[in-house]
Formats: C-alpha cells, sequence, structure tokens
C-alpha cells in the first residue's frame, strides 16, 4: 500500500444569515441523547446531544468508519467554540499506475484539530467569529457583528485573508508573510441591515461598494416567508419560499438560484426544492432535496433517548 495525507477543510456558510455560523439545530432534541442520520440505510452522521437539546459532537462516516468529527463548546448555553478533526491518510494499491484511482482505504487522525471557530457572545447574540486553520495560528475569517438599542442586527463586517502558502500572504497584523509585498488591503466585506414591519433589507458590500441586496420577509412571529436577492444592478439572482406546516415548522423550501451570491461571487447550486417530515414529537425524521425533479440528497433521522453514540 501507498499512503498520501490529505487535510480537508468543510466551509462553513456565512454568506446570508448569521444564524448560518452555528453549528445545526434540531427542534424539539431535549431529552434525546444520540441522533443518526442515515443515506439509503447509510449511517453517515451521528450527533451526540446535550440535556438541553444542543448538539455537543457531530461525526461523520463514510463505509461505517468515522472520517470526521466536530465538537462544541458552550459556555451559559451559548457556543463559544467549534473544532474540527478531518485530517484522513488516504491509502491506494501498491500497484496501481493510474493517478485517477480511488483510496482503497483511508485512517482518520482523531487527535489533531484541523481548523477551529471561535466565538465571543455579547447580550445580544455573537459580537466575534474568528476561523482559524493550524488551529490557534493562522487566522483565515474574521466576523465582527454590531446591533442596535433593541437587539436587532445592524452591521456585520467579514475579513478574509488567504492561506499562509498563498502568493502575497497578509497576515492579520498586516505584515507579509512569505518575504513578498504585503497586498495594499485585506479582502473586506460587510453587511448592513435595515428594518420595516416584518421585512429585513440587508445591504451587501466590497470594498465600500454596494454589490447586491436581500429581502427577507417573515411572518409576525419571525418565521421566514420568502428570501429575494438581487445584484448591484437590481437583477434577482436568487429567491426562496418556505412553506410551515400548522405547528410552525418548516415543511418545504422552494430556491430559484442562479449561482450568485449577493457579494458577486459564485457559488454551485446545490438543489431547487427540499422536503422535511417530523414525528408526532414535532422531531425531523427526513429531509430530501431535489434539483430539476431528481433526487439529489436524502436523509432519514433517529433519535435515540439511550446514549449509544458511534
Amino acid at each position: 500500500m501507498k499512503y498520501i495525507l490529505i487535510i480537508i477543510i468543510f466551509a462553513h456558510g456565512i454568506a446570508n444569515a448569521q444564524e448560518e455560523i452555528y453549528p445545526e439545530v434540531f427542534q424539539n432534541a431535549k431529552g434525546v441523547k444520540v441522533i443518526k442520520a442515515f443515506s439509503l440505510d447509510t449511517l453517515v452522521h451521528s450527533y451526540a446531544v446535550g440535556p438541553d437539546g444542543k448538539i455537543l459532537s457531530r461525526r461523520d462516516y463514510n463505509k461505517d468508519k468515522v472520517e470526521a468529527k466536530e465538537v462544541y463548546g458552550y459556555e451559559n448555553g451559548k457556543i463559544v467554540s467549534l473544532k474540527s478533526y478531518q485530517e484522513r491518510e488516504y491509502i491506494y494499491n501498491d500497484n496501481a499506475s493510474d493517478t485517477r484511482q480511488l483510496p482503497a482505504d483511508f485512517r482518520w487522525d482523531n487527535t489533531k484539530v484541523t481548523f477551529e471557530i471561535k466565538y465571543i457572545q455579547g447580550p445580544y447574540g455573537i459580537v466575534s467569529y474568528k476561523y482559524f486553520a493550524n488551529p490557534g495560528n493562522e487566522l483565515l475569517t474574521d466576523i465582527s457583528y454590531t446591533y442596535n438599542p433593541d437587539g436587532s442586527l445592524k452591521r456585520e463586517d467579514i475579513k478574509t485573508y488567504p492561506r499562509s502558502n498563498a502568493q502575497g500572504y497578509l497576515k492579520p497584523n498586516g505584515s507579509s508573510g512569505n518575504n513578498q509585498s504585503a497586498p495594499t488591503s485585506v479582502y473586506g466585506r460587510y453587511k448592513e441591515f435595515a428594518y420595516e414591519p416584518n421585512l429585513t433589507t440587508i445591504y451587501f458590500y466590497v470594498n465600500g461598494k454596494l454589490t447586491g441586496t436581500e429581502n427577507i420577509v417573515r411572518t409576525t412571529d419571525g418565521r421566514i416567508t420568502i428570501r429575494v436577492l438581487k445584484n448591484n444592478k437590481g437583477k434577482i439572482i436568487g429567491r426562496a419560499s418556505c412553506n410551515y406546516n400548522t405547528q410552525g415548522q418548516l415543511m418545504e423550501q422552494l430556491v430559484n438560484d442562479t449561482g450568485e451570491d449577493c457579494f458577486g461571487t459564485g457559488h454551485p447550486v446545490i438543489f431547487d426544492s427540499e422536503v422535511y417530515s417530523y414525528n408526532e414529537k414535532g422531531r425531523m425524521v427526513a429531509k430530501v432535496a431535489y434539483y430539476k425533479g431528481k433526487l439529489v440528497h436524502q436523509l432519514a433521522y433517529i433519535h435515540s433517548v439511550l446514549n449509544n453514540a458511534a
């Protein structure tokens, strides 16, 4: 066998809403010990759940073997840290000369942190989010939040830094990381939030230039019903509508996505509709996604009150 060491970073979405930087949330999970997610009868994720229903950790599986893990830390019931263990050693057959071959097996390193996220909480929510590679040493994303006196989000500032091996690497302190001239500025983006009854408008900026807007329509109890994204020319680049059951649970999400976000960057289009199912206790038991009428993703969830996490 020959061995190749590969580190994979899973991106954490930060594009449109602050809630996207949190770990996954499962409704009505209080009293559950473990949640397992299956795709076509194959275990793909398992979640350890705390007494308050918050997710303590997540494990990802490949052919019944753990291939990655995330661990979440809380203080006073609020998220303060996330550590991800995703380093894997891929094993290939000795005699294979085809570079396109798939690995025969892998070994997961459950001791080395691949990336780390640190949160600072304030009275109204998160005020700082820092994403580190080479944990604690290499800051890649730095997000700060400011709030209005009523606790609503006022502004989100996002700074991103290239990896240390990138051309013209700029350290967060502004110095050059590779003996080359440091870039004149860090890639900076920010959002500003405006509010009307049942309507939130988000303005997106890159280096001071407006690049797009997002309108979010909510019900009187705060549930999102429609999201409309436009570029800086006013053209609609995305639209999502949400349908709920009589208990207020999300049942269906319909998405029309052009693959462009409000910052003017591209992203893959994953699905155009997603359907959710719940049991009698209001816990999600299935999530099914489609794209152009074809099934693209399907998960079934089992909630257990026994502490039998794999």
